[in-house]
């Protein structure tokens, strides 16, 4: 059984009193005295190196083949790269933890693409073995998306189109990203503990961060407008405006850090992948609970409508979060061999939908864990998804190097 345990957050608004925390087994934190003073954005700093919009040589089926720019020269399709990672940071420059520490998610070989059909298609992205990994739409209708083993963050078009940025001289990761109502993209580096932007005409800043704060992995901007931030190494979630005042500062647990980060209806949902457990901070500012997951890690969570969270976990289960007791059930029945499954999104219609990497089927899921069920099979392994107009997801797949449509 769960057990549920609520814990007062560092609340730090300049609108708003400090309000008392619920009662705990825990020594209330404090929140560190360096953090109450307000920020603002450091101002823009030379971009990086930006390469030309770069357009891969497979047009989208019903498409116009699209016109590469002047001097660039179409890349040929680059080997399979490695092993789909477990949502980490592949560099020689770190010795920490990775943020999925503990039980290591379930892998598969390296595999050649299936051939593209009118239901699924892939580009190869234009800069060989990537590490291609998260993906989120933005407003324009475009998607953009990480590429962490090269510095690099991308976009590609409905029409696949795609364009990249490097990150300026010296960055790591990205790490986490997401995209602004305004189409600036928020971006996060673990290394370099910073939380980077790259407006729409391609300048990159930075906001600053409280010296507390260190080891922000994934980003989210909330309902409001807000920037959320898990803060790995030091345990935090943050809340800040998009000018780097920050509201709100949440010490989570000594002994485990977040990682993934969704919006509920009224929380915030997180991952805490090295103590098995998956959080739920109020919006209201009335505390959090954590609640341990049955069977594996927590890799990814999402909010649903109805006030719940889901989630995906390294055994190969899927679980749905109510009020208090988390239900898991394993991916393709109680006696199929655990999957290795990504990221878990929320869908307009209000199902879940789910990538398996074992199988390369996209899968969704509504009120009942065990009522989940197989979509599309897709050419490449999946490992983030993000959804698009026409009844259609986009996803990544770090092991082919590649970004894939699937109408459904």
């Amino acid at each position: 059984m769960a057990v549920l345990m609520l814990v007062g957050s560092v609340m730090m608004a300049c609108s708003e009193p400090a309000r008392a925390p619920g009662p705990s087994t825990e020594a209330t934190p404090k929140a560190d005295a360096a953090t109450s003073a307000p920020m603002t954005a450091i101002d823009a700093m030379a971009p990086g190196t930006t390469t030309p919009a770069t357009i891969d040589v497979m047009p989208a089926p019903g498409a116009s083949p699209p016109t590469v720019d002047a001097g660039v020269t179409p890349p040929t399709t680059p080997p399979p790269g490695p092993e789909v990672p477990d949502a980490g940071i592949t560099t020689a420059e770190t010795s920490s933890p990775g943020p999925e520490a503990g039980t290591p998610p379930i892998t598969t070989p390296p595999v050649t693409p299936t051939a593209p059909t009118e239901t699924v298609f892939e580009w190869t992205l234009p800069t060989p073995n990537s590490g291609v990994e998260l993906i989120q739409k933005g407003r324009d209708g475009n998607f953009y998306f990480t590429m962490p083993r090269v510095q690099k963050l991308g976009r590609i078009s409905p029409a696949g189109e795609i364009k990249e940025w490097s990150l300026p001289a010296g960055s790591t990761g990205p790490d986490g990203i997401a995209v602004r109502f305004d189409g600036t993209i928020v971006y996060t580096e673990f290394l370099k503990n910073r939380v980077g932007l790259l407006s729409p005409s391609g300048v990159f800043s930075y906001l600053p961060l409280p010296p507390a704060v260190l080891g922000p992995k994934r980003v989210m901007v909330g309902d409001t407008g807000d920037i959320w931030l898990a803060a790995y190494t030091s345990k935090h979630l943050v809340r800040m405006s998009f000018e780097g005042v920050v509201k709100q500062l949440s010490i989570v647990l000594a002994n485990a850090g977040p990682v993934a980060i969704a919006q509920g209806v009224g929380y915030i949902y997180f991952t805490l992948p090295d103590s098995r457990q998956i959080g739920r901070l109020s919006t209201m500012g009335n505390g959090y609970a954590i609640l341990p997951v049955n069977f594996g890690a927590p890799i990814d969570v999402a909010g649903s409508a109805d006030g719940s969270a889901w989630y995906t976990t390294t055994a190969g289960r899927i679980g749905y979060l109510g009020t208090t007791t988390p239900t898991e059930v394993v991916v393709g029945g109680p006696t199929a061999t655990p999957s290795a499954l990504g990221q878990i999104v929320t869908g307009s219609s209000g199902q879940m939908w789910f990538a398996n990497v074992s199988d390369r089927t996209l899968y969704n899921v509504a009120f009942n864990p065990a009522g989940h069920r197989a979509t599309t099979q897709l050419m490449s392994p999946p490992f983030d998804l993000a959804e698009g107009a026409n009844r259609t997801f986009w996803y990544t797949s770090p092991t082919t190097n590649r970004i894939g449509r699937v109408r459904y």
